[in-house]
């Protein structure tokens, strides 16, 4: 699936610790679905629960199992800390070949106005100072509580040695500005990724080549559909599948957040990856059963 990016979640054993045989089987489905890249140990993953060393661990075997199956790997080593990113940046490039990683804002002061657009700045230039990896910024205004302009991500595109931008936007005025931008030409040097799947219908329509998607794990056919019809112009077949991919986004999200719901309905599809890890909710069997009959009921998903 070229240009269809999956924000992964991270397989969990029981005890909260990584689940390395679940990265296995993840990798080994992602392979069987034409994936060509992953965006890895992002907030889809729970990265903000991790130690340190789970951290290392997740890109570690992440890389390993990516390589494996011919996958390349975009990896979040944002943290609250410049020095924490920094150590993890340090770890991951003497113990793993990950073809890019991606920071966000350093995130505790984000929404106080701590961080004005010339601190996101000099950050991002620092990040860059220590890697020799890519870097991508991975703006996300739900969880930061900071959501940079388009203006002012075309600007860092320009004054800043980021390879591309992760925007986990899904405001549609938004991506129209995008669009006018050297930023959203796809053949710009930093690439700009929408980071949602509510962003496909309009970025394909925009000619924005990249999307990146946290419910195509559970859900390949109906979004990937999704994402090739609206590249390729099939407004129609673009609408409906849209249309069908939001009541399936308002059913992930009925008892828990999008991404411990996926655990379940990968797990419906024979695929295991644990549980989701403490303290994040787990569905009760009553929840997990009204969401999978929801989910068949819609057509997008088979009975067990």
């Amino acid at each position: 699936m070229k240009n269809l990016i999956p924000v992964l979640i991270t397989p969990f054993d029981e005890v909260g610790e990584i689940y390395v045989q679940g990265l296995e089987i993840l990798y080994s489905y992602l392979k069987t679905l034409g994936v060509e890249k992953v965006f890895a140990g992002g907030s889809y993953a729970a990265f903000a629960l991790l130690t340190r060393e789970q951290r290392i661990q997740l890109g570690v075997e992440s890389d390993r199992v990516a390589k494996k199956n011919g996958i390349q790997t975009i990896f979040n080593v944002g943290s609250s800390s410049p020095e924490e990113t920094k150590i993890l940046i340090q770890a991951l490039e003497q113990q793993a070949n990950i073809e890019a990683f991606a920071v966000v804002a350093p995130y505790y002061y984000s929404n106080n106005g701590t961080y004005d657009f010339s601190r996101i700045e000099a950050y991002l230039n620092w990040v860059c100072e220590q890697s020799t990896t890519p870097v991508y910024f991975y703006n996300n205004p739900k969880t930061t509580g900071l959501d940079l302009t388009a203006a002012q991500l075309n600007a860092l595109a320009e004054t800043t040695d980021i390879a591309g931008i992760k925007d986990s936007n899904e405001s549609m005025n938004k991506l129209m500005e995008i669009s006018e931008l050297s930023i959203g030409d796809p053949k710009a040097d930093v690439r700009y990724i929408p980071g949602t799947t509510a962003s496909m219908l309009v970025a394909g329509n925009l000619n924005i080549r990249e999307c990146m998607s946290g419910i195509f794990m559970s859900f390949p056919e109906l979004i990937g559909g999704l994402f090739e019809a609206a590249q390729s112009g099939d407004s129609a077949k673009a609408m409906a599948l849209y249309k069908t991919s939001m009541k399936v986004r308002d059913l992930m999200g009925k008892y828990a957040p999008r991404a411990v719901s996926a655990y379940y309905v990968l797990k419906r599809r024979g695929i295991d990856l644990g549980l989701p890890k403490f303290p994040w909710p787990r569905l009760t069997s009553e929840q997990e059963e009204d969401l999978l009959r929801s989910l068949v009921d819609l057509g997008v998903l088979k009975a067990g």
